[in-house]
């Protein structure tokens, strides 16, 4: 099975035996308009970052929700995040405008890291369609150390922080004067047994850092197949 989230909520499809083709046998939480899922895999719950609706949450597979939005002061939830630590299950929530949550009780309550908005070139946060606001499109965390982790603002910054998000610097070897979009920052995914091995999708393209992103190499740019790489897993 796979959930998939649209402007219309979350649609459940689920395979054919044998490769065949994918099937839609649900949906969930129609009238929403879904931007980020997260299947957090220590306790099983589904979380459902909406766009200008908040957060919602199903301990049943989805058969049912309900909101978990307190201490969410930003409705529109861009993207969603989970890491292990002593205590249990922390879970981020990045919204847009781009501010950062954090929920250390399985999101039944919710505080703003707001350091992450201290870092210098907030001005410049922005985004090209409409409403022209940047917002946090992904994270990735250290398999290492669960308080060390990366934030993507698109478009802005990259944005590290070592102490669970108390303190923050920006990563900007892979930014040119040149480039075609400003800090188009989408994905950061983290090699598996060796993570200062990174790669990012970028909108300018597709970036390789070998040191834990302080410097970056560029691979592809807008001339390459994908032009506009997006999603990395």
């Amino acid at each position: 099975e796979m959930l998939v989230g649209t402007i219309d909520g979350i649609a459940r499809l689920q395979r054919e035996e044998n490769g065949g083709s994918w099937q839609v046998i649900d949906r969930q939480l129609q009238g929403l308009h879904v931007g980020s899922i997260l299947a957090e895999p220590v306790q099983g719950g589904l979380f459902a970052g909406i766009h200008g609706e908040g957060l919602y949450f199903s301990p049943d597979n989805g058969h049912t929700w309900e909101p978990r939005m307190a201490g969410l002061t930003v409705t529109h939830v861009f993207s969603l995040a989970s890491t292990r630590r002593a205590g249990g299950v922390v879970l981020y929530a990045g919204t847009e405008p781009a501010h950062l949550f954090e929920s250390s009780d399985y999101g039944k309550n919710w505080t703003e890291l707001p350091t992450l908005r201290q870092v210098g070139g907030l001005d410049k946060w922005t985004f090209p369609a409409p409403p022209h606001t940047g917002h946090v499109k992904g994270m990735a965390f250290d398999p290492r150390d669960s308080r060390a982790f990366l934030v993507c603002v698109e478009q802005g910054a990259l944005l590290k922080t070592t102490d669970g998000g108390r303190t923050w610097r920006e990563l900007a070897g892979y930014a040119k004067p040149e480039d075609r979009a400003y800090k188009d920052v989408h994905r950061v995914l983290l090699r598996p047994g060796h993570p200062d091995d990174m790669f990012m999708t970028n909108g300018n393209g597709f970036y390789i850092s070998h040191d834990a992103g302080e410097t970056w190499e560029h691979v592809t740019d807008r001339t390459f197949r994908i032009g506009y790489p997006d999603q990395l897993l």
